[in-house]
């Protein structure tokens, strides 16, 4: 379910003007891929500035996971903005979405 979330976030970025560039450490560019736990994606808002977005996964007790079910959270490098994936469709998950994307 966490590839719907990363769609939903996606989605609330492109509609808020932001355009994805590349998934950097990818040779197939895929963004729904984690590698060494994790995802970036790169962005491009009309202004020219730029975002990194990291999405973090964690496994049972810590251990490695290539699993997009298991993405805890994502954060943007420059601010440290953290949004943490609740279930989706409940008011956590919408009200954290908004907020992080008003971080930006």
């Amino acid at each position: 379910m966490s590839k719907r979330r990363m769609m939903d976030v996606l989605e609330a970025l492109e509609a808020a003007g932001w355009r994805l560039e590349a998934s950097p450490g990818h040779r197939d560019k895929s963004i729904y891929r984690l590698v060494d736990d994790h995802t970036t994606w790169r962005l491009a808002g009309r202004d020219g500035e730029r975002l990194t977005l990291t999405f973090w996964a964690f496994g049972d007790l810590g251990q490695r996971t290539d699993k997009l079910t298991d993405i805890f959270y994502c954060e943007e490098r420059k601010t440290g903005a953290r949004l943490y994936f609740d279930k989706r469709g409940t008011v956590d998950w919408e009200n954290g979405l908004r907020r992080f994307l008003d971080g930006l």
